[in-house]
């Protein structure tokens, strides 16, 4: 199910005692229509395999429902917010993923990944794994990031930059290419999100991203 509220509808939900903090987003709608599609189908598959998916309000609820993390001082900005946060578990093992949805809609003066704001989020995100704030903030002992976007040549970009910042934490980056969620947009069925996913060395990562 998909949705999106004006002004007077969230006010509705505050009067009623219904309001949630994990749905105030200000992104544009076709941004968290794709981010949507992606969380529900892997969520869908975690559960056709017996995977225990954990959604986001679960882990933020026993840290304050503060999903903006906390950078170094050394980094460009105070904080990063992903798209997406969940996690999966198999067994005796836990695994913790942000999500960042890219739509590759930036200008063409600006298609330098290194200029562009994913560029600096890549950046953001190799600064968090670094000082392990995600630790401190969101109380998860691991972190992966999982990017979806709209090309496979923009894909291919971001991971060729990914991999010049840091060859080894660029292992703990997944990526995936949606196209259908591109220039002439769709909305598509379920979608296969646990196949394979790219990692920034370009080799394919398992089948299931954990």
């Amino acid at each position: 199910m998909v949705y999106d509220l004006n002004q007077r509808s969230e006010q509705l939900l505050v009067e009623h005692g219904k309001w949630s903090p994990f749905i105030n987003r200000v992104d544009p709608f076709l941004h968290r229509l794709m981010g949507a599609c992606v969380g529900a189908s892997i969520e869908l598959a975690c559960n056709a395999r017996d995977i225990e998916y954990i959604a986001r309000h679960q882990i933020l609820s026993r840290n304050g429902n503060q999903l903006a993390l906390p950078l170094s001082r050394f980094a460009a900005q105070k904080s990063l917010v992903p798209d997406e946060l969940f996690g999966i578990r198999f067994g005796d093992t836990v695994r913790f993923f942000a999500v960042e949805i890219d739509r590759n809609s930036e200008s063409i003066g600006r298609r330098r990944i290194a200029q562009n704001t994913f560029g600096k989020k890549l950046i953001n995100y190799l600064d968090a794994m670094r000082n392990r704030a995600y630790k401190e903030e969101w109380g998860i002992p691991n972190m992966m990031v999982l990017t979806v976007t709209t090309n496979v040549t923009h894909m291919q970009n971001m991971m060729a930059y990914l991999q010049k910042l840091d060859l080894k934490l660029s292992e703990r980056f997944l990526f995936k290419a949606l196209l259908s969620f591109g220039s002439n947009w769709r909305v598509p069925p379920v979608l296969k999100m646990l196949e394979p996913w790219k990692q920034a060395n370009g080799t394919l990562a398992i089948s299931n991203p954990y």
